[in-house]
């Protein structure tokens, strides 16, 4: 199901990669990883009606959390963060209104798309910013997309020089080390 998923929004999911200069194999490789290790058929169909219960659960084909794309947005929109894109990319996301308009964007593939491509490079520049580039590194490019740059109590996981994968990161790497899709991204 994962891969059918991936083959079909193949389109989509390289646009994506490209306008955030980013490897679609990469992002790929980070959506494979969290929709074959958090994602079943139960949430497909009820997603958005429990985040419009006020859940932060994961929405669409990139699973991405409603607060992580209110997160995105508030990044890509200040100058000061040491996520931010720079003001090219900005027109790119929304800043939305509304939670509702939040899980409204998340519910289109498109958008979807472009807040997990937006968040991944994101991840990326500051670890590059802090000399620690991981864009060979799927494991912890896709460990970072899962747990998130900022921790629960509102600290940053800080770029270190020894970065260690999680399960969703080894998924990952299986992926963009394999023939899966190879021939799409």
């Amino acid at each position: 199901m994962t891969l059918n998923l991936l083959k079909d929004e193949s389109t989509n999911i390289i646009k994506s990669a490209e306008i955030f200069h980013l490897s679609p194999r990469l992002l790929a490789s980070a959506i494979y990883s969290d929709r074959r290790m958090n994602y079943n058929l139960l949430d497909h169909t009820l997603d958005k009606a429990i985040a419009r219960k006020g859940r932060d659960n994961s929405i669409g084909i990139a699973q991405i959390r409603v607060s992580t794309a209110k997160w995105v947005e508030q990044q890509i929109h200040n100058p000061k963060s040491l996520y931010y894109l720079g003001e090219e990319f900005e027109s790119i996301i929304p800043d939305s209104l509304s939670r509702d308009e939040i899980i409204d964007t998340l519910s289109d593939s498109r958008q979807n798309l472009l807040y997990a491509a937006a968040y991944t490079v994101m991840i990326m520049q500051r670890w590059k910013k802090a000399g620690f580039d991981i864009s060979d590194r799927p494991e912890i490019v896709a460990t970072l997309y899962n747990i998130g740059p900022i921790k629960k109590d509102g600290s940053e996981r800080f770029p270190n020089a020894n970065p260690r994968a999680n399960e969703y990161g080894y998924v990952a790497l299986d992926f963009y080390q394999s023939d899966l899709l190879k021939d799409i991204f």
